[in-house]
């Protein structure tokens, strides 16, 4: 998974390959690595590309990982 300024499947394919999130984010880094606006993407099993844009972060309702509500695009394959 990967972040990427744009919104078009081009963007997303690039910011899947290249800006690439790290495998693990210590809680206390997750507003700040993933803030809102936030445009994550992904190639899914399937070969179509996803993305997920944070659209809010509240605090935790239980344990200490803050709640995040996202949008969710999926590209169809042509």
């Amino acid at each position: 998974m990967g972040k990427s300024a744009g919104t078009t499947p081009a963007q997303c394919l690039t910011g899947a390959q290249s800006d690439v999130l790290p495998e693990e984010i210590k809680a206390a880094d997750l507003r700040t690595t993933i803030p809102v606006g936030t445009r994550l993407f992904t190639v899914a099993t399937d070969d179509r590309l996803a993305m997920l844009e944070i659209t809010r972060i509240t605090s935790a309702t239980h344990g200490n990982l803050p709640d995040y509500t996202a949008e969710l695009t999926l590209w169809q394959k042509r």
